[in-house]
């Protein structure tokens, strides 16, 4: 199976899922005050705006546009409740004036709105207007729901949130194989293939997890870069105050300085444990423990209503769980078997099956956690069958769960029936399509979960 037709087959359809629009919007307005659409009888003294999440007051901006341009409020401030409030410093003359907003919660994803309302001439020209214009209560919650703009860099952040996803899978999955796969074959094999095997492979696995730790280090510096644009406009992105405050002031600067770090100690590591050096690897596992920890600290389990503190654990556990089963499957995959194929020895056929032996209790134990830990935050960030099935959020959830019951049973298919039969040529071949299958469908449920983590959790709605 051909690497850059699943390549770009993926880059594909997470361009084409997560297609601007406003569904993938966080931090939804739920109320405003003054309410869009209103004439008021008395110009207002502020702008409070209420959330469905806490907004992050570095990222959260409001600005009021009259007749004569922009007007000038006080910055924001962020009140318990999800509130956030801009207060006016001058008396608003009659006529029709414009909110713009834009805000992002702590796992950092912006989104923008705006609505109108009018400053009557007179208080008796109000009286009828207001009756007219003011939204009941019932009607509210819609009227606020129509105010997040499409946001244009949805697209690029998807595709970017995915080449993170498989960066981080790829540097943990070679961790995980080292610890797993190369350390059970080392107890299985003579000792000419474990002086010659086994150091190569290592090597050649520390090779693939500098790649990722190097992917992620470009990418890292690809959405700082996005996230700016988003936030502060193409004028101000590189301004060196605004950058820092969005990465020191943030919880999603948290989380991005943490997985920065933590890839350039995995990076050490890996180009350490390259050149031989075995006691680079717990180098390389911190680091990568570390990324870990950061994509977490900016995901929706950092926002969720409820138990958040140990949703970022479980989203933590998920990760690492969810890369020792395809990540390491891909080391398996790219390093071991080719390794093994190559080897001059009339039993490379048994090194096959020691591998694929090795493989297959990791699989299982990284796939059960991967799949318990799941479970936990789907029930904290859904809350309910209804909203499964109801909203966006549960719609692409369920699609990433179908995909992942596919890669499950592709490798259920090779332990059941392909495995057994390994010891000569054909089988091992056998088992390079059915992986190089699994791994394909890895890749499309890591492109359903960069688009998953764009849309508003149900619960927070």
């Amino acid at each position: 199976m051909n690497p850059l037709r699943i390549l770009r087959s993926t880059a594909a359809i997470a361009l084409i899922v997560a297609a601007p629009s406003v569904a993938g919007a966080h931090g939804l307005l739920r109320s405003s005050s003054p309410a869009a659409d209103t004439v008021l009888a008395a110009p207002p003294t502020e702008i409070r705006l209420t959330f469905t999440e806490a907004p992050e007051r570095t990222f959260t901006r409001v600005r009021l546009m009259g007749l004569n341009g922009h007007v000038f409020t006080r910055p924001v401030e962020i009140l318990p409740g999800n509130v956030a409030v801009a207060r006016i410093s001058a008396r608003l003359e009659p006529g029709e004036y414009r909110v713009e907003w834009q805000t992002a919660g702590d796992d950092g994803h912006p989104v923008t709105g705006s609505f109108t309302f009018t400053v009557a001439p007179s208080p008796s020209a109000a009286t009828a207007e207001s009756v007219a214009h003011v939204p009941s209560p019932a009607a509210h919650m819609p009227e606020m729901g129509k105010t997040p703009e499409v946001d244009p860099f949805a697209s690029l952040a998807a595709v970017l949130r995915w080449l993170t996803l498989v960066g981080a899978i790829a540097a943990i999955g070679t961790i995980a194989f080292r610890y797993t796969v190369l350390a059970r074959v080392s107890l299985e094999v003579d000792t000419e293939i474990r002086t010659g095997y086994l150091p190569d492979a290592a090597r050649r696995a520390a090779s693939v997890g500098a790649v990722a730790a190097t992917l992620l280090l470009a990418v890292g510096v690809a959405r700082l870069l996005l996230q700016s644009l988003a936030i502060h406009g193409s004028e101000e992105m590189f301004r060196p105050t605004m950058l820092s405050a969005m990465v020191t002031e943030t919880n999603w600067g948290l989380g991005w300085i943490t997985q920065l770090a933590g890839t350039l100690v995995a990076l050490a590591g890996f180009l350490l444990a390259r050149r031989g050096r075995s006691s680079a690897w717990p180098i390389a596992a911190t680091g990568c423990a570390a990324v870990a920890i950061g994509l977490a600290l900016a995901s929706h389990a950092a926002v969720v209503p409820r138990l958040s503190g140990l949703s970022v654990v479980a989203n933590v556990v998920h990760t690492v769980a969810a890369a020792g089963w395809l990540g390491n499957l891909l080391l398996v995959f790219a390093v071991g078997l080719p390794l093994a194929w190559r080897l001059d020895r009339a039993d490379r056929w048994t090194v096959v099956r020691d591998v694929v032996h090795a493989f297959s209790p990791a699989a299982l134990a990284f796939g059960g956690l991967a799949a318990a830990t799941g479970i936990f935050m789907a029930w904290t960030h859904v809350g309910s069958i209804a909203a499964l099935i109801d909203t966006d959020y549960g719609n692409v959830l369920l699609l990433k769960v179908g995909l992942l019951s596919l890669t499950a049973l592709t490798g259920a298919y090779n332990w059941l029936r392909v495995r057994p039969t390994l010891g000569d040529h054909a089988a091992a071949h056998r088992l390079r399509r059915t992986a190089g299958a699994e791994l394909a469908i890895a890749t499309l449920v890591l492109a359903v979960t960069a688009v998953l983590v764009a849309l508003p959790m149900p619960l927070s709605q």
